[in-house]
């Protein structure tokens, strides 16, 4: 991933809010911070993700804060979301009724850990059963708005329909310190 220090700032212009939820491992945890634009990042909230230049953002969404007790930088773990020509391109014997609006995105149990100045900005990525009954998706279009209502497993290169959320975001055998691989929890 592309840490953008002009415009996403150092790891010092991050700011937590709120108390320290505990310490563990040699890590504080938090549960929001502030971006230095000044928007708050809960733990839950769907984020954009400094992409390499010429590409539309990477899209996550936050299981994890934490600040580092040894060297103080600022992390965070994320589950990701993929983007239509991100699934497609490895699904390409997917049937033509299967692609989808340009603002879906594909659900995934892919999750990894990076720097907080990776973070360009919030964005909404909900469930499509969540939307009112009769929502134009079009209306998506203006701003970083996203649905998903399947998930994309890479490996197997297959969609499956997921259930929309009922609770808190909770990361599949993520332990106390929350993994350090970059690929699918297992």
């Amino acid at each position: 991933l592309v840490a953008n220090e002009d415009a996403a700032g150092s790891h010092g212009e991050f700011e937590w809010v709120g108390a320290l939820l505990r310490k563990e491992d040699g890590r504080r945890y938090y549960s929001c911070m502030r971006t230095p634009a000044g928007e708050t990042v809960p733990v839950g909230s769907s984020i954009c993700v400094y992409a390499p230049r010429g590409q539309p953002s990477f899209l996550a969404q936050v299981v994890a804060m934490w600040e580092n007790e040894r060297d103080d930088l600022k992390q965070y773990r994320c589950r990701w979301f993929f983007r239509p020509n991100q699934a497609f391109q490895a699904s390409a014997l997917q049937e033509e009724e299967q692609l989808q609006h340009p603002r879906e995105v594909f659900y995934s149990d892919e999750f990894d850990v990076n720097y907080v100045n990776t973070i360009e900005c919030r964005t909404i990525i909900v469930h499509s059963q969540t939307l009112p009954p009769g929502f134009n998706l079009d209306s998506l279009r203006v701003g970083d708005h996203f649905f998903y209502r399947c998930s994309y497993e890479r490996q197997t290169r297959r969609f499956a329909p997921v259930e929309p959320p009922t609770g808190p975001v909770k990361a599949r055998g993520l332990g106390a310190r929350g993994g350090e691989s970059g690929g699918k929890e297992v």
